[in-house]
């Protein structure tokens, strides 16, 4: 019995030798025939989104995917779950923590807890500049460590923080005013546009971009606070035909991060790429890309039947800053240092600068919502 279990392993081991040879041969030849330059053998990296394929911010992620793989020569592949199928919006941070995604984009202000630094993009009348504010948060990423340990708390790498776009209101009546905002029930996300809702007498609701559609639907909400995205990608059109530009300005940020474990596992060389095409995607290229798609939408707009886009005049905008002043400023400092921020203030004041000093070229306002009113104005 002991010589035939002998007799069994030695054909086993060599059944391993013949295969492990013709893999190192078979990998050999493809290598010098140019079908796979990397040394590093291929890895998948699953990536959630709550973005709908088609949108601004998803045409821009989709462009960092994009050149990872084709910088890395094809030994990177994102394997690109629909919007919210692998995970929902609020969950996809947990879910690349947990290793359920590889590499996960959503709204940090879903979980504000564990985004405190995050939520200055919550903050209103800041601006409505796409490039400064991803520029601000980059640096702040960079240069502040409690602004980076947010992030990597939570076994995350962060590859980019910028805005979701300038806020729009969607509602079944006209907004026109802090009056008309009186007993209305809207969807409001970050923490700055639920404090002027409340301020302006609305009643806010936090629902998920995904939420909104059937939010209308079921007489949950009358009105929606959110970007160029809603009334289109999310064909909110269908169900609320008034559109307006309050002046507040951007109001939330988007996250992407890859997780620390997926990052290590990837050798020098990717890891190289990955941090090349975070590069590119910050410096301004991934904007240019933003700027393509969303300059569609206004004319996407303009060919709604029995839809409008208006914006409020100067005096309603002056009348809906008085309402938060400096209190979403205060509020989001105390938030910060109940959460164990050392120097909120100081971190709120390096962030405006930043914004001033990015805010010098215009042509990274992407899209402005004052001017496709303009375009409906004229008609």
């Amino acid at each position: 019995m002991k010589r035939k279990n002998d007799k069994a392993r030695v054909v086993r081991k060599g059944v391993v030798a013949l295969v492990a040879t013709a893999a190192v041969l078979l990998t050999s030849a493809c290598t010098s025939e140019g079908q796979s330059s990397s040394e590093e053998g291929v890895v998948t990296l699953s990536v959630a989104s709550f973005l709908i394929d088609g949108t601004p911010n998803a045409d821009m992620v989709n462009w960092y995917l994009d050149k990872v793989e084709a910088d890395s020569e094809g030994s990177i592949v994102f394997d690109r779950f629909p919007a919210e199928s692998l995970c929902t919006g609020a969950e996809i941070v947990e879910c690349v923590t947990d290793g359920r995604a590889d590499l996960g984009i959503t709204v940090p202000s879903y979980n504000p807890d564990k985004f405190p630094l995050m939520n200055l993009a919550a903050l209103p009348f800041m601006t409505d500049d796409n490039q400064a504010m991803m520029n601000a948060f980059y640096t702040l990423y960079e240069e502040n460590e409690e602004f980076a340990a947010e992030s990597g708390a939570l076994g995350l790498r962060n590859v980019a923080y910028w805005p979701a776009g300038a806020s729009i209101f969607g509602s079944t009546t006209e907004i026109n005013s802090v009056d008309d905002l009186e007993d209305v029930r809207i969807r409001a996300v970050g923490d700055g546009l639920l404090l002027a809702m409340n301020n302006a007498g609305a009643s806010p609701v936090a629902l998920t971009a995904g939420e909104m559609y059937e939010g209308v639907e079921r007489g949950v909400i009358d009105a929606v606070a959110n970007n160029m995205d809603a009334p289109i990608s999310y064909k909110l059109t269908e169900v609320l035909p008034n559109w307006t530009d309050s002046g507040y300005g951007h109001y939330i940020s988007i996250g992407m991060w890859i997780s620390q474990d997926a990052y290590d596992s990837l050798s020098e060389k990717q890891q190289n790429v990955v941090d090349n095409a975070r590069e590119a995607l910050v410096s301004g290229e991934g904007m240019a890309v933003f700027a393509t798609t969303a300059a569609t939408q206004c004319d996407y707009m303009l060919d709604q039947e029995g839809v409008s886009v208006t914006r409020w005049s100067d005096s309603a905008i002056s009348e809906f800053k008085k309402l938060t002043g400096d209190q979403a400023s205060t509020d989001w400092i105390e938030q910060a240092t109940s959460y164990g921020v050392s120097d909120a203030p100081a971190v709120l004041d390096r962030y405006e600068e930043l914004l001033a000093e990015g805010a010098a070229d215009s042509e990274s306002r992407v899209a402005p919502l004052a001017e496709c009113a303009e375009r409906f104005a004229s008609r």
